[in-house]
């Protein structure tokens, strides 16, 4: 599958194996320690190991991309029920 397919019932590029493992794996090198427990995810099938994991975490987890103002192409469950929750919302830009 594309690493911008579909997983899990989720669509878009944070919802794939592949970018869960990155996030998970960049937390780790960067901070020296790890973001969720991946045992579990390390003993299930490559298709739904780590991005269920991260997915499902009672932590909340958002990335974004390397542009110049960055746009988050990330959020998992909790950070989800927070964003619908209070009604937050990403800055209007202007153009220019």
């Amino acid at each position: 599958m594309s690493e911008y397919g579909k997983t899990g019932g989720r669509t878009g590029i944070g919802a794939t194996e592949a970018h869960a493992r990155l996030i998970i794996e960049s937390y780790r090198r960067l901070l020296g320690q790890d973001l969720i427990d991946t045992t579990l995810a390390d003993a299930q099938s490559e298709a739904a190991g780590y991005e269920e994991a991260l997915f499902n975490a009672p932590i909340v987890v958002l990335s974004h991309g390397t542009e110049e103002d960055p746009i988050l192409n990330y959020g998992n469950a909790a950070a989800l029920a927070l964003w619908n929750g209070t009604g937050l919302r990403s800055p209007r830009r202007r153009p220019g």
